[in-house]
């Protein structure tokens, strides 16, 4: 089953609704080409996923129907790698590193490690 990842305020679980816009509408629609009654889940990034069916495709939203509501059944991993600041005890940071997403990029070490040819 699919899975898709929302904004809290997408949500109206009064209503048992969650509104899915933006590059989603496309990727459900004509990438996984997927139709009304079809079931997939939802998560919040926080303590609830929704299980839900698709009620109404739009030409830019998806209207989700709520079936029903649970805490998240999975723990997010702690990406943590050796040599970024997350890993360090002292918790600096390295000044010749530059943060991309949850990883480090070091010009000197990197080149060292894949030589003149790169990686």
């Amino acid at each position: 089953m699919q899975r898709f990842f929302v904004e809290p305020y997408q949500i109206e679980e009064e209503a048992h609704r969650i509104h899915i816009n933006g590059t989603d509408v496309n990727h459900i629609k004509n990438v996984l080409r997927m139709k009304c009654g079809e079931d997939v889940w939802i998560s919040d990034g926080g303590d609830k996923e929704y299980h839900c069916q698709i009620e109404e495709l739009g030409e830019d939203e998806v209207l989700l129907h709520i079936l029903y509501a649970q805490e998240p059944e999975y723990e997010l991993p702690n990406l943590s790698f050796p040599g970024t600041a997350e890993s360090r005890q002292d918790g600096t940071d390295h000044p010749e590193s530059s943060r991309v997403g949850s990883f480090f990029y070091n010009p000197g070490r990197d080149k060292a490690m894949c030589g003149e040819t790169g990686c």
